[in-house]
């Protein structure tokens, strides 16, 4: 008898033992852990905020009306593609226009094409002018004058800039309507900041004087 109860005050012993053990786990002192778990998260969140996407999307106009325009749009394709920073996604077909400034000049071939980038706005910006420079582009010689190539950032994702080298979106975007045709062809459910679609913005433009292409540019 003395043997039985002996066994029983054991077997208590034990459990109680386990028990302590078990809400040891969840005493104040061992909830620092995940604590600190949490602590560390937050301060990787916050660092990540610091870093920029590894690709942006943007929208860039091109334009040309001298030295060969159907030629100069496909080589400043081909410099924007061949660059590591930047990759086209769609081109759209090629537009004839007539010039916005002086009529006693050629006709414009335009276009628009949707890149990806690692670069900034003013990275973009400052490519887009390198390539311009490369292929004999003229400044401040006449607004609206005749031109071998121009390259208008339009969109870059939904962002909003106003600075004196650069104001996105491009203020001159919906008034276009050798913009808003080529953007809506390859991007036509795009909505603007101004919460207007470009499908619709382009079927209510006027389209005197512009005639889309059969040239593959891209």
């Amino acid at each position: 008898m003395v043997a039985a109860i002996s066994i029983r005050q054991r077997t208590r012993t034990k459990k109680h033992a386990e028990q302590t053990i078990r809400k040891s786990k969840y005493s104040p002192k061992t909830q620092e852990k995940p604590q600190q778990k949490t602590e560390k998260t937050k301060n990787s969140m916050t660092d990540s905020q610091c870093v920029q996407p590894d690709t942006n999307i943007c929208f860039i106009g091109l334009g040309s009306n001298l030295d060969n325009p159907v030629l100069q749009i496909k080589t400043a394709l081909q410099h924007l593609h061949g660059s590591t920073e930047t990759k086209i996604l769609k081109c759209s077909s090629a537009y004839q226009s007539k010039p916005l400034g002086p009529q006693d000049q050629n006709d414009f071939i335009n276009a628009v094409v949707l890149i990806e980038t690692r670069l900034n706005p003013l990275q973009l910006l400052k490519m887009l002018q390198g390539i311009e420079d490369r292929q004999g582009r003229i400044r401040n010689v006449q607004r609206w004058g005749p031109r071998s190539i121009d390259l208008d950032l339009l969109l870059f994702n939904k962002d909003t800039l106003y600075l004196p080298s650069l104001t996105l979106p491009h203020p001159e975007l919906e008034n276009r309507a050798f913009v808003l045709l080529p953007l809506a062809e390859i991007a036509p459910e795009l909505i603007l900041a101004s919460q207007k679609k470009v499908s619709v913005l382009a079927e209510n433009c006027s389209q005197d004087g512009i005639i889309k292409l059969q040239q593959i540019l891209w």
